[in-house]
């Protein structure tokens, strides 16, 4: 049985985790300690972006401070994005942690992202850096530079991977919540079976205090595309839609090899089939712009969206066309992409 200690600490203001190195050394025992803890967790400034959570803790609240995580060990959280959300981009990692003997040992951290809710969720799509995460309240990592965008009712896992063991340094971990386990939204990776097990399954009472912030209402494409030698033409878009991101761009694949994209950005939509393919968007208010194709058929363009505070809210259309000889009068395009301009970065 696993050894049961109280104990009561204050939560800080959220931290932004470092990257740092690791020297891991493996736990000796497993522990599971319970604190009293207050969450001074800022809210979000920015309206379009969200946060999801499993657990319910709460300024004020309290939780337990799972110790006994031992090097390689993983603890994560399992997330829907709902559609009325509509497209997501992934912005930070926030990690409740704590030392159960309210001590300031760090401890050394990774996060994972995995497009799954499976209870083996499979390979990440994202692993970051090695961060050192401070205990005392929730600890922040940019999951930005990833670029991971997920579709409306795409499931999804966020892991905290230790990279990080001992004596003392077990006892600094994630915390959960104290009125229950949501079933099938908790998983843990057990090293000493080498498998992934629902968090319930092996005791745990609560949910884990990994959570995720989103900026939410991503592009939405409309109509139909025109196919080409290459298929059908597909358009999407990197980098988060807010006022002030230099690193939004567009991108495509399928379209002619080595050729050019003749890219459209418009204020208003069309529906006016012609020459083969269909305009989306409307030709009065475009702007044009191009990029080349490379030698499978993709394509990118860096759009920066101006730091203007008028544009937030504000629907662009975009469509690209291409000179395709496999088009049905020499001419593919793809469909339309509806992009809502959200809040400062």
């Amino acid at each position: 049985m696993c050894q049961r200690i109280v104990s009561t600490a204050t939560f800080l203001t959220p931290v932004v985790a470092t990257s740092t190195e690791n020297a891991p050394m493996r736990l000796l025992s497993a522990l599971v300690v319970l604190v009293a803890a207050l969450f001074a967790a800022a809210p979000s400034a920015i309206a379009d972006d969200k946060t999801y959570q499993n657990d319910s803790i709460a300024p004020g609240g309290s939780g337990n401070v799972q110790a006994g995580f031992v090097q390689n060990e993983i603890a994560a959280s399992v997330f829907t994005a709902p559609p009325a959300d509509g497209p997501i981009f992934l912005q930070k990692a926030r990690v409740l942690f704590f030392n159960a003997l309210g001590q300031t040992t760090m401890r050394k951290m990774r996060i994972l992202v995995y497009p799954s809710g499976s209870v083996n969720p499979g390979a990440p799509i994202y692993t970051s850096p090695i961060f050192t995460f401070m205990p005392g309240g929730e600890n922040l990592v940019d999951l930005s530079v990833a670029n991971i965008k997920f579709p409306a009712g795409q499931t999804f896992t966020i892991g905290a991977k230790f990279e990080e063991a001992g004596l003392f340094v077990n006892f600094s971990s994630v915390v959960t919540d104290t009125n229950g386990i949501t079933p099938g939204k908790n998983r843990i990776f057990d090293i000493s079976s080498g498998m992934w097990k629902t968090a319930e399954s092996v005791g745990i009472t609560g949910d884990f205090g990994i959570r995720v912030s989103a900026t939410i209402h991503g592009p939405v494409t409309y109509g139909t595309a025109t196919p080409g030698i290459n298929g059908t033409p597909t358009l999407d878009s990197s980098g988060a839609w807010k006022v002030g991101n230099p690193a939004f761009g567009l991108r495509g694949t399928a379209a002619p090899s080595s050729s050019t994209c003749f890219l459209g950005i418009s204020e208003g939509t069309f529906n006016f089939p012609i020459l083969g393919i269909t305009f989306w968007i409307d030709p009065a208010t475009t702007i044009p712009l191009q990029a080349p194709t490379t030698a499978t058929g993709a394509w990118t363009l860096n759009t920066p969206v101006p730091a203007v505070l008028a544009l937030i809210g504000q629907h662009f259309y975009v469509q690209a066309f291409f000179a395709d000889p496999g088009g049905p009068q020499g001419l593919s395009a793809t469909a339309g992409l509806d992009i809502t301009i959200d809040s400062a970065l």
